[in-house]
């Protein structure tokens, strides 16, 4: 039995579709619906005098934004919960799940070059999720 839907947001048109979908999946089930967005720690600059480590100002003003998009996303979903954290996308999504969870994620459909630099979430989540996943896929190229 499905006691919550958690959808992965990264503000992707995919990932908007996803929304959708869960919110219909939470609302059909009458469960609470729950939104994720990770932001990806900055790392460490080297530069001529060392190391140099992102700005708080900036760090603070990335949450704030994400923060704030996040909620003009869910506006249309009262009741949503959600929460915006630093870290690995696949690592805090499969964190707020367990075997009752519906976890909904959008296949951005980034290029085989790209999947190696930055990693696949959706492959990641759905080889380790405790829960089934809906995965709602990319539009299609135009060729």
């Amino acid at each position: 039995m499905t006691s919550r839907v958690v959808v992965g947001i990264d503000f992707s048109p995919t990932c908007k579709k996803a929304l959708e979908r869960a919110a219909e999946w939470a609302q059909r089930l009458d469960v609470p619906l729950f939104a994720l967005h990770v932001l990806q720690e900055p790392g460490a600059a080297i530069t001529t005098a060392g190391y140099a480590l992102a700005d708080p100002k900036w760090i603070q003003a990335t949450e704030d934004h994400a923060r704030a998009t996040l909620k003009e996303w869910l506006a249309p979903h009262p009741g949503t919960m959600s929460e915006v954290v630093w870290g690995s996308a696949p690592e805090e999504l499969l964190k707020r799940c367990d075997a009752d969870s519906l976890l909904v994620v959008g296949q951005k459909g980034r290029s085989p070059w790209e999947r190696f630099l930055f990693g696949a979430t959706t492959s990641k989540v759905v080889a380790h999720a405790p829960c089934e996943v809906l995965v709602i896929p990319a539009a299609p190229k135009k060729v």
